[in-house]
């Protein structure tokens, strides 16, 4: 009697010539060395407002707070976010080093979680043709170059872009869980947590909409698996994606930033959408040859004209990936989700920036494993298989690894001072009035003053509409001895910007300095107001009631304070 084959997945179909651990701490070494030196780098930009400024992530309990943070910050409807910031607040309060720490151990894990999905997949995907003995091999140097690649340093080294990488580890997690209970004789636990995963991923940005999407097309494209498993089974899985879609909704209607981005009035989704062609194809380029990457590009909007040329060549890849989907699955899987990934970010929906590297996060992982293939492909062919392969590759590799490790800390060294970062922003996108008004920012707090003042006029003449820059020329005048200029200057951007908090803050102090104490009093309040966690707000508005003869209130302000 002929024994039946054993369903796939029960058993090993390769030769593994590499364990996960093994995988694991290969990445942990090349990862600690490429960020290792970021531990100790100070804030930036965004972190200000999401961290420093985040009175929500002050304490754990009661638990309310910490997963509704305030509308208008970055990671409003983000709890997952929320929370894994109080965690780190909790270990080390304003300093950055657990925070970096955090944002390195989630890289990490997420190109481990990587190399376990691509490994498995070529291991059990009847679509692998016959790749599976050389599947870990295969899996370890795409995982490597998407783990080491410098375009990724933006979401790992810039601590609040971790709404990126963790939204990028949740979808991993939920594809590899998906995957395994495709292959598994009870599939319910992994599609179970498979859910569970996906939940974590909306809590954490809103691009985890495309995992529905990404986990269908695998099955799809790679299948079939066993005898795709049994319906009810399936029936998990499907309902947890469903499950995923609708939280993610809830949490958008509940005031999450992307669904406010969605409302971008200074730009239609026409013109956001055709100057995504330039944006993705810059991406693509970024991929390719990592060179002059840049914290803020200040993106502007392109014409028809300017954009057409680009969007040819993105339709002819969409027909492409198109083709590839009804004729060759596999390749269309890994084409089809670098354009689902980048969709929420990258199509019509008009967003306040319109380009950020940190969206490539996930979006690099298909082209990384499309450009192994590739390699293998070609070794194939040129320089054979087996050994001599091997011979070829492995050194191919390790080079290639430590030279994006390399280019990672080199690009990661710029991270290490605000003046560094902003002037190399500055220098590469020289009309982006938001790169000279950080740099002008950067050179206020270092207490240089007349250079500062230099590249904030640029700012003001680079974009007039521009708040931040007339709110940062107002602080350079104030800090000089200059109320009255100042006053000016902090008039202009709250003109430009009435709910800009900051700078109702400091036109108190500019009064404040110039004896109007009624008014003082008046511009403060309406600053606590706007943000009530504004500690400085606090202080001056203590020391109106001070100079009004009011010591009571001031003593509870300056508690409050505290």
């Amino acid at each position: 009697m002929t024994p039946t084959s054993p369903p796939i997945g029960d058993v090993p179909v390769s030769r593994r010539t590499l364990s996960s651990r093994e995988a694991f701490l290969i990445l942990a070494a090349l990862v600690g060395a490429a960020y290792g030196s970021t531990l100790f780098f100070p804030f930036i930009f965004d972190d200000l407002s999401n961290i420093v400024g985040n009175g929500s992530i002050r304490s754990l309990w009661p638990l309310g707070p910490v997963l509704a943070p305030p509308d208008g910050l970055g990671v409003a409807g983000r709890p997952v976010v929320n929370f894994s910031l109080a965690l780190n607040y909790l270990a080390s309060g304003l300093d950055p080093w657990s925070y970096r720490l955090f944002n390195i151990g989630v890289h990490l894990v997420a190109g481990w979680v990587l190399f376990l999905l691509i490994r498995h997949t070529l291991e059990q995907s009847p679509r692998a043709r016959g790749l599976a003995p050389r599947a870990s091999g295969l899996a370890m140097a795409a995982a490597l170059i998407w783990t080491l690649h410098p375009i990724q340093t933006q979401a790992v080294t810039y601590a609040i872009q971790r709404c990126e990488s963790l939204m990028g580890l949740f979808v991993l997690l939920t594809l590899y869980m998906a995957a395994r209970g495709l292959t598994n004789s009870r599939p319910r636990p992994w599609f179970l947590a498979a859910a569970l995963f996906l939940l974590l991923a909306d809590g954490s940005k809103e691009v985890a909409a495309a995992a529905p999407v990404l986990a269908i097309l695998y099955i799809r494209c790679l299948g079939p698996w066993k005898a795709q498993a049994d319906r009810r089974s399936m029936a998990w899985l499907y309902g947890g994606m469903a499950l995923g879609l609708a939280a993610l909704a809830l949490l958008s209607a509940a005031g999450g930033t992307y669904h406010s981005g969605l409302h971008r009035r200074d730009l239609a989704w026409f013109p956001y959408a055709i100057t995504q062609s330039q944006v993705v194809l810059h991406y693509l380029w970024l991929a390719l040859w990592p060179s002059r990457l840049v914290i803020d590009y200040g993106w502007p909007a392109a014409s028809i004209s300017e954009a057409a040329p680009y969007l040819v060549v993105i339709v002819v890849l969409l027909g492409l990936t198109g083709w590839a989907l009804a004729r060759r699955p596999g390749l269309g899987f890994l084409a089809g989700s670098f354009f689902i990934l980048l969709g929420p970010s990258s199509s019509f929906m008009p967003l306040p920036d319109l380009a950020f590297e940190h969206r490539m996060y996930l979006a690099l992982a298909p082209l990384c494993v499309l450009a192994v293939l590739a390699g293998q492909a070609a070794m194939v062919r040129y320089g054979g298989e087996g050994e001599a392969g091997r011979r070829v590759g492995i050194p191919v590799v390790a080079v290639l690894s430590i030279v994006l490790a390399f280019l990672a800390w080199e690009r990661n060294r710029e991270y290490r001072q605000g003046v560094i970062l902003w002037a190399d922003a500055a220098a590469k996108r020289p009309n982006n009035a938001r790169a000279w008004t950080n740099l002008g920012g950067a050179l206020v707090d270092l207490g240089r003053l007349d250079e500062a003042e230099i590249h904030l006029t640029r700012a003001v003449k680079t974009d007039p509409s521009l708040a931040m820059a007339r709110y940062n020329l107002g602080t350079v005048r104030l800090k000089k001895g200059d109320a009255a200029g100042a006053l000016a200057f902090f008039d202009e951007a709250l003109r430009l910007d009435p709910d800009y908090a900051p700078a109702w803050t400091n036109r108190g102090a500019a009064l404040m300095f110039l004896g109007r104490w009624d008014e003082a009093a008046g511009a403060l309040n309406t600053a606590l107001a706007r943000n009530p966690l504004d500690a400085v707000a606090q202080v001056n508005r203590g020391a109106v009631d001070l100079a009004l003869n009011r010591p009571a209130d001031a003593l509870n302000l300056f508690r409050r304070a505290l």
